[in-house]
């Protein structure tokens, strides 16, 4: 029985390879860390001078971003970027104090592209990638205020009021023990409640749908969030990195896809898998405490998001029944004319992503080819002790599976396609929502 696919690290190692060189190229806009395209202001319009005491208290606006360029470019260099990242998004000030700039929170706004540029920094040591990121998240407001305040990150009052009924336990000594939920588990519960049905939190009509799933449930998802815990222990940081993985990859590859229906690749989810991948380089800059505040951050998004998108059904038993382990494109050579290594079909996957015109394809087949590496020896059986439906059917083929769908939606030889003048709208991503159909 085939468990999984580990690929080389030729297409997983952390230095900048063929394909993590495309994926950065694209978004490496200069040499000079003060010189990135793409600005956000009009150079006529000079932004106000900024120092590390006003620049927290500055009015969040987006002609300020030549400013926090400017900024963020020689705090790095004369302070390193561990220290700036911990500073200027992590510390108290950056977030809880009277005016609460809450920039971590920022940090993942804008459908986490903050993150996703400083993560290009810390994986590869683009350092320019991390001035846009800071920079970035300086001029997003503050989109998760229903999903985490101070007190959120407070360990001992992190549990909603209702939910920590059921969950919370104490150890012989007496003292309050907070007993972990399962993502998996999280998701199935959320998947049985009936408040967070499609139509009920945003409606499929709206063009806003994750402020008005935040606006009408964020409270919900909350609670929800609250019952995954994680601790400063190292090995439980990185049992809950490999659980995001997982979960990213369910919600979007699980999420969008149906019998016997074409899979839909949907634009806001596949923006969890990007970012995911960069969650471990992130981590590796952080100080214990702060590791635990990102992860806590971040769960309640992937969470808010997956139900915003219509919180679609997930028929595991389905997906491992019908989708394949080997994606090939439709007129693939035999085996024997193939180069492609035998066992291996990330081969074949990659060499179609490296060329592919569409950025975020190439970063979330990358995302989910490093987590086939590091978990596509899983064997079924391995989330059986969770409560989503069919969970013991999960193995390590999830990524490779579901890199196949994208491949599918986003069109293998779509280069070839595209510089034959094939129209481009035959690999657009859905942006419909995927839980109303």
């Amino acid at each position: 029985m085939t468990r999984g696919f580990i690929i080389t690290s030729r297409t997983t190692s952390s230095r900048p390879t063929a394909l993590a060189r495309r994926v950065t190229s694209s978004k490496r806009h200069s040499t000079s860390m003060r010189h990135t395209s793409g600005q956000l202001t009009n150079p006529r319009n000079p932004s106000p001078e900024t120092t590390g005491r006003n620049i927290l208290a500055m009015k969040i606006s987006a002609s300020f971003y030549n400013a926090y360029t400017n900024f963020f470019s020689d705090e790095i260099q004369k302070n390193g970027l561990r220290q700036t990242l911990e500073r200027f998004i992590f510390s108290h000030e950056a977030n809880w104090t009277k005016d609460e700039p809450r920039m971590l929170d920022r940090f993942i706004a804008g459908l986490l592209h903050p993150l996703i540029h400083f993560g290009h920094a810390a994986e590869f040591g683009v350092e320019g990638m991390a001035v846009e990121g800071l920079a970035e998240a300086a001029v997003h407001k503050s989109a998760y205020k229903e999903l985490y305040d101070a007190n959120y990150f407070n360990l001992s009052s992190s549990t909603g009021s209702y939910l920590s009924t059921l969950t919370s336990a104490l150890n012989l000594s007496g003292a309050a023990k907070p007993q972990h939920t399962h993502s998996l588990t999280i998701l199935a519960r959320i998947l049985a409640d009936e408040r967070l049905e499609a139509g009920k939190v945003c409606t499929k009509d709206s063009t806003s749908k994750f402020s008005d799933t935040l606006k009408n449930s964020g409270d919900i998802i909350r609670e929800y969030a609250s019952l995954w815990k994680v601790s400063e222990d190292e090995n439980e940081i990185q049992e809950r990195v490999e659980e995001l993985a997982w979960l990213v990859a369910v919600v979007f590859g699980l999420g969008g896809w149906k019998k016997d229906q074409k899979f839909k690749a949907d634009f806001f989810l596949v923006h969890l898998v990007t970012s995911d991948l960069f969650i471990p380089s992130i981590l590796s800059l952080l100080k214990p405490a702060h590791k635990v505040d990102l992860l806590r951050a971040y769960f309640p998004v992937i969470l808010g998001y997956f139900v915003s998108r219509g919180r679609p059904a997930i028929d595991v038993q389905g997906f491992f029944d019908s989708v394949t382990v080997d994606p090939k494109p439709e007129h693939a050579p035999s085996p024997s004319e193939s180069p492609e290594p035998v066992g291996n079909p990330w081969y074949t996957v990659m060499t179609h992503t490296i060329p592919h015109p569409d950025e975020h394809h190439v970063k979330a087949e990358r995302a989910l080819a490093h987590s086939a590496a590091l978990y596509g020896a899983r064997p079924k059986g391995h989330f059986a002790h969770t409560e989503l439906k069919g969970a013991k059917e999960i193995d390590g083929t999830l990524f490779v599976r579901t890199g196949g769908l994208l491949m599918g939606a986003l069109k293998w030889n779509a280069a070839l396609k595209a510089k034959s003048g094939g129209n481009q709208e035959e690999w657009m991503w859905s942006r419909d929502g995927l839980g109303w159909n």
